[in-house]
């Protein structure tokens, strides 16, 4: 008989990585770290700029760094982070922010005839960041 695997009620702190991979593209996740420790995981990268650093009214957040190896990567943060639909909302706001990014990135307008690679790149990325939290 297989053991059911069920949905944490509480996620510790987190980071990974997920890759776009159609863009070549590394979105860091950090979930459930507080501003202090966002701004301790940006020097220990050796990140070079980043444009949020105000946290007070964010419960989350898609930015773009540049990282020691001056690539351009993204990184979405969320400051509290469980399987609640709240929590849900913003991870899934974030990540189309972080797609929209990424299509401005490679020039790719947002029209009827991309619309369904936008809302499948969206539902990859939660995917992914699902299954590195299911792991």
């Amino acid at each position: 008989m297989s053991k059911k695997k069920t949905i944490p009620e509480k996620i510790g702190k987190r980071y990974f990585k997920v890759y776009v991979s159609v863009f070549d593209r590394k979105v860091h996740v950090l979930l459930n770290h507080t501003p202090e420790e966002y701004a301790k995981w940006l020097t220990k990268n050796k990140v070079k700029d980043v444009s949020q650093t105000k946290f007070d009214d964010f419960a989350g957040f898609s930015v773009e760094i540049t990282a020691e190896n001056e690539q351009i990567e993204l990184v979405i943060y969320i400051k509290h982070f469980n399987w609640a639909i709240k929590c849900q909302g913003t991870l899934i706001h974030e990540i189309t922010h972080t797609i929209v990014k990424i299509f401005a990135g490679n020039s790719i307008p947002f029209t009827i005839e991309t619309q369904e690679f936008f809302a499948q790149m969206i539902s990859r990325m939660y995917e992914d960041i699902a299954y590195k939290l299911l792991r």
